[in-house]
C-alpha cells in the first residue's frame, strides 16, 4: 500500500481537525498544573402545576417537540442530564447541564427543602395566562435553599394569550440584593424568536454562574466515572467512596469532600454533608430517593387516610416501582427521624400491625381538648417574615413521644399538637400573628422550673431544624412581656430578642410595653427564657453572649478577675448531672450582668488600682529617701577620712 493512501499514517483532513479540536478542548479543560475545571451545572425547574415546566424540559432537547394541549403532571421530580451546549465565554468548550423538573403540586412543597440547592440556576415557570404562580412563595424559597443562585422567570403565554401581571421591578427591587433576577416570555406552540432568546439567555446565566471555571484535581473526572457506573447501588457509604478517591489519586479527606460537595451541587450525587445522620452515606443515584419519597407522599390512599398508613402498604407501593426489600426497608428509615423527619412510628397497639403518621397529611382542624390555663402559663414565639413548608411537620415528627392523647385520640393536626411530658402541657402551632406574620406560638404551662425547662426543649428543636436544612432563614425569636398588664393578658405583647440585644447594648435596662405603657426589666425578661435543662452544650455560648453585652458598654470592658464562662459545667457521662448547678451557675451569672454588681466592680477595680499606685509611690520614695541618706553618710564618712 502506498503511505500517502495509508488512512492511519495519513488521515484525511477531517479526521485531523476533529482530533485537533478534541485535543484543544482537553487542555481548555485541563491546565498546566494538572487542574480540570468545571463546566457543568444543574438547571432546576420550579412552578405551579400545568405551567410548562415539563414541555419547556422538552423542547430544551428537542426544539421540534410539538407541544400537547396539555401534559401529564410531574409527579416528584423528572432527572435528565442531556443537555450539552457551547460555553457562552469559549464556544470551543462544552458545557453540561442536568436538568432537575420538580413537580409543583403544593403536598411536594416540603421536600424542596432536600432537593433545592445552590450553584444552580433556578427557571420559575409561570402560566401567564391564568397567573396561578406563587411567585412569593418560590422567590422566599429560593432565597432561603438556594444561596444566591440566579433566577430566570419565563412567563409561558400558552397559545398567544397573554394577561400578564407580574411586577417584575417590584420583585427585583424585594429580592435583587438576594440573586440575579431576569425575565422572558413565551409561547412554546410556535419556535419564534422568544424561545430561542430564552435558550440563549439560560445558557448565558449557566455559564455565568460563580463555580463555572473552578479547578478541581484533575482526578476528579474518573472518579465521576466511576460513581456513575456504580448507579445501580443506588447509595453507598462514605468510607468506599473515600477509597475510590485514593484509587484516583486524591488523598486528603478535606480534598475528597470538596470534590463530593461539587458533585452534589451538580446534581450527580446525593450527599448531606451537614446531617449527622446522612452523612455517612452518598446517594450515587438520585432519581432513587427522589422517586421513593415522592410516590409515598403523593398516593391518594395516604391522603385518604389522613396521613396514616400501614407498612405493608409502602412496602406494596414501592415494589410495584421495583424496589427490593432491603432498598425498601432503607428508605422507610430515611423517613423516620433523624433522617427526613417525614413520618413517625405510631406506638404499636396489641393485635394490631405496625403503623406510621405523616404529619403533613392531617386534618386542618384542631381537635377538641382540655385547653392550657391562660394565667401561669410560659409564653414564647417564632416569628417568620416567610416560613418554609415543613417546619412544624418535623417538629411534631421529632416530638411524638410526647404527644397527648385524650379520650384515646392523639391531639395533633396538620399545624400543630399539644404535648405532655410528666404532667407539663404545651401547645404549639403555626399560626399567624396579629400583625399577619408567620409565627410557631409555644404556650407551656405546668410547675414554674419545670415548663421552663420543657420550653427550652421545645426551642432547641426549632433550632435544630433551622440548622439542619434552613442555614439562612430569616426568623425572630419574641420573648412576652412580663408587665403587670400582659401576665394577665391572653395575648401580651412581644419584645424582639434582638431589639432587646439593641437595648442592652445602648446601656439601656429597661423598655416600654406597647400595650402598658409600663417599663419592663430587660434582665427579667430575659431570665423568663434562660436555659435550665439538661444539655451538653449551648450553655456556656449563650451566657457569654449576654455577659459580654453587659460587660462592655457599662464597665467599659473591664470584666471582673475571675471569668466564670471558663469554668466547665457540672457533667456526668458527658451530660450536665443536676438542675440545681445550673441554677447556681446561673445565679452567678445574673450576679455579674447586674448593673450594681458590674459598677462595685469598677469601683473595686480603682480601689485596687488606686492602692496599687499608692504602693508603689510610698516604695519610691522610700528608696528615694534611702538613697539621700546613703550619699549624705557616704560624704561625712569621706570627709572624715581625708582629715589630718
Amino acid at each position: 500500500m502506498n503511505l500517502e493512501e495509508n488512512p492511519i499514517t495519513n488521515p484525511p483532513p477531517e479526521i485531523v481537525e476533529k482530533g485537533i479540536e478534541a485535543i484543544r478542548n482537553f487542555f481548555k479543560q485541563v491546565d498546566e498544573q494538572g487542574k480540570a475545571r468545571l463546566y457543568e451545572a444543574r438547571l432546576l425547574l420550579v412552578g405551579e402545576p400545568g405551567a410548562g415546566k415539563t414541555t419547556l424540559l422538552k423542547k430544551i432537547l428537542n426544539p421540534d417537540y410539538p407541544v400537547p394541549n396539555e401534559e401529564e403532571p410531574t409527579l416528584g421530580i423528572e432527572i435528565n442530564s442531556q443537555w450539552d451546549f457551547a460555553y457562552s465565554h469559549d464556544k470551543n468548550i462544552t458545557f453540561k447541564t442536568n436538568i432537575w423538573d420538580f413537580g409543583g403540586q403544593p403536598i411536594q412543597y416540603m421536600l424542596h427543602q432536600y432537593f433545592l440547592t445552590s450553584r444552580s440556576l433556578y427557571v420559575l415557570v409561570s402560566d401567564d395566562r391564568e397567573q396561578r404562580t406563587n411567585f412569593d412563595y418560590w422567590f422566599d424559597i429560593i432565597k432561603v435553599l438556594g444561596e444566591q443562585s440566579p433566577v430566570l422567570v419565563v412567563l409561558n403565554e400558552k397559545k398567544h394569550r397573554s394577561i400578564s401581571n407580574f411586577d417584575y421591578d417590584k420583585y427585583n427591587k424585594r429580592y435583587g440584593s438576594s440573586y440575579d433576577m431576569e425575565k422572558r416570555d413565551v409561547d412554546f406552540s410556535i419556535n419564534d424568536g422568544r424561545f430561542k432568546a430564552l435558550i440563549n439567555k439560560s445558557q448565558e446565566m449557566l455559564s455565568n454562574l460563580k463555580h463555572i471555571g473552578d479547578e478541581l484535581p484533575r482526578q476528579w473526572v474518573p472518579i465521576r466515572k466511576e460513581l456513575e457506573s456504580i448507579k445501580d447501588e443506588n447509595q453507598i457509604s462514605i468510607s468506599r467512596y473515600f477509597d475510590i478517591c485514593r484509587k484516583n489519586g486524591i488523598d486528603q479527606e478535606p480534598d475528597m469532600l470538596t470534590l463530593c460537595g461539587y458533585l452534589t451541587a451538580l446534581g450527580v450525587v446525593l450527599h448531606y454533608k451537614d446531617d449527622p445522620t446522612l452523612e455517612d452515606t452518598i446517594f450515587v443515584n438520585p432519581y432513587w430517593i427522589v422517586d421513593a419519597l415522592y410516590t409515598a407522599i403523593s398516593d391518594k390512599t395516604l391522603e385518604v387516610n389522613k396521613g396514616r398508613f400501614k407498612k405493608e402498604w409502602l412496602f406494596n407501593l414501592w415494589e410495584q416501582k421495583g424496589y427490593t426489600y432491603d432498598e425498601r426497608c432503607k428508605l422507610l428509615n430515611l423517613m423516620l427521624k433523624d433522617n427526613f423527619e417525614i413520618c413517625y412510628r405510631v406506638a404499636k397497639e396489641k393485635g394490631k400491625k405496625e403503623e406510621y403518621m405523616v404529619p403533613m397529611l392531617l386534618p386542618d382542624v384542631e381537635p377538641d381538648y382540655t385547653p392550657l390555663p391562660e394565667t401561669n402559663t410560659l409564653k414564647f414565639r417564632f416569628q417568620y417574615p416567610f416560613m418554609p413548608e415543613g417546619i412544624i411537620s418535623r417538629l411534631i415528627v421529632r416530638l411524638h413521644e410526647d404527644i397527648e392523647k385524650q379520650s384515646g385520640q392523639d391531639l395533633i393536626w396538620k399545624k400543630g399538637f399539644i404535648l405532655n411530658r410528666q404532667g407539663i402541657r404545651a401547645r404549639v402551632a403555626e399560626e399567624r400573628s396579629e400583625k399577619g406574620l408567620q409565627i410557631i406560638d409555644i404556650k407551656v404551662s405546668g410547675e414554674e422550673g419545670r415548663r421552663r425547662d420543657f420550653l427550652v426543649v421545645i426551642k432547641n428543636e426549632i433550632h435544630n431544624i433551622h440548622k439542619k436544612s434552613f442555614k439562612d432563614i430569616d426568623v425572630e425569636e419574641m420573648v412576652p412581656c412580663t408587665c403587670s398588664s400582659c401576665t394577665k393578658a391572653e395575648i401580651p405583647h412581644y419584645f424582639e430578642f434582638s431589639v432587646l440585644k439593641r437595648y442592652l447594648r445602648a446601656n439601656k435596662n429597661t423598655i416600654t410595653c406597647h400595650q402598658s405603657v409600663e417599663d419592663v426589666d430587660i434582665w427579667k425578661l430575659i431570665e423568663e427564657v434562660v436555659p435550665r435543662e439538661e444539655a451538653r452544650q449551648g450553655y456556656q455560648e449563650y451566657f457569654r453572649e449576654w455577659g459580654e453585652l453587659a460587660w462592655g458598654p457599662r464597665t467599659q470592658g473591664r470584666k471582673p478577675k475571675k471569668d466564670i464562662f471558663s469554668e466547665p459545667l457540672p457533667q456526668k457521662d458527658g451530660k450536665i448531672e443536676q438542675i440545681k448547678d445550673i441554677e447556681d451557675k446561673i445565679k452567678k451569672i445574673q450576679e455579674q450582668l447586674r448593673p450594681e454588681e458590674d459598677k462595685k466592680i469598677v469601683c473595686d477595680q480603682m480601689a485596687e488600682r488606686k492602692a496599687d499606685h499608692s504602693i508603689w509611690w510610698l516604695v519610691g520614695f522610700s528608696v528615694a529617701f534611702l538613697a539621700v541618706w546613703a550619699v549624705l553618710i557616704f560624704i561625712v564618712f569621706d570627709w572624715n577620712v581625708m582629715e589630718p
